[in-house]
């Protein structure tokens, strides 16, 4: 076992231990149980598209080092996802179980806390990033994730309601791009930024936005299924023609696979994040 393993990736194992226990209280929950997972990946695709920016504005606002891959910034970006999974499960659950404001306070002191020994461990780095800010930030977010549950639980709006859905199907969708991505089995050629990894997981928004608002637009207006062929067959030839003016990077022999994947994943996350949540939005 390398030895990087009991320094640094044992305490992000152990952030992700704390993401298990708040899944499982929140599937504990029999009251809106299904709308309570989709709102998970809807409070996760809110945080990773903040972060996101985060992690692209002036260099990057920290670094993080579970030293699992030898790439910095991807190493970085894996331990993010620890990250955001601690926080965005244990929100929901705040929201879920409607805890009282003071664990909004309690709730950031602690992740205050586990920043700062981060820091001092040497696992985590800030640059231009201070750790107030997250205590701050944390207590204004329970604050609006709470009230953007029960918001779409009692009284969702056209906005609001597609807003829940877009992130919640950015988040599932995003670890479908993300698999293509760190395999290398796709890469979109953006030169923006040297590195690859850098590349193509920062800015992989813009085909996210594109392409879930189709399925989302195709979904939602109940289109015959020869009109759903057409869309699809549409996406397939885009991404051919990129294919072949070398926007995209395709494995040799994988590009009916990716391509299928990522094409029908999305649509089938639509529908499934979208009957999640009406399992329990009220009135929409």
């Amino acid at each position: 076992m390398n030895s990087t393993f009991w320094t640094n990736t044992i305490w992000y194992i152990l952030l992700g231990i704390t993401s298990v226990i708040a899944v499982i209280q929140i599937i504990r929950k029999r009251d809106y149980r299904k709308f309570n997972i989709a709102f998970t990946f809807t409070v996760l695709g809110f945080v990773y598209s903040v972060e996101s920016v985060l992690l692209s504005v002036y260099g990057g606002a920290y670094s993080y080092y579970p030293k699992i891959s030898k790439n910095a910034f991807l190493d970085t970006v894996m331990g993010n996802h620890f990250s955001q999974a601690s926080v965005c499960t244990t929100l929901v659950l705040l929201a879920v179980y409607k805890l009282s404001a003071i664990w909004n306070f309690i709730t950031a002191a602690i992740y205050y806390l586990i920043e700062l020994l981060f820091v001092k461990l040497g696992v985590f780095k800030h640059h231009w990033y201070k750790a107030w800010v997250t205590f701050l930030g944390l207590i204004v977010l329970v604050f609006l994730i709470k009230k953007w549950y029960h918001k779409i639980l009692n009284s969702p709006r056209f906005w609001s309601y597609y807003l829940t859905l877009y992130f919640a199907v950015l988040s599932s969708y995003g670890l479908v791009r993300g698999s293509f991505i760190y395999g290398k089995h796709r890469i979109i050629h953006y030169n923006v930024f040297p590195d690859v990894f850098k590349d193509n997981l920062l800015l992989v928004h813009i085909p996210l936005f594109i392409v879930i608002n189709i399925m989302i637009i195709v979904y939602w207006l109940k289109l015959s299924w020869i009109a759903k062929w057409i869309v699809f067959t549409g996406l397939f030839i885009t991404q051919f023609i990129l294919t072949k003016v070398g926007v995209i990077t395709i494995r040799p022999g994988w590009f009916l696979f990716i391509t299928s994947v990522d094409v029908f994943s999305c649509y089938l996350l639509v529908v499934i994040m979208d009957h999640l949540l009406k399992s329990g939005a009220k009135n929409f």
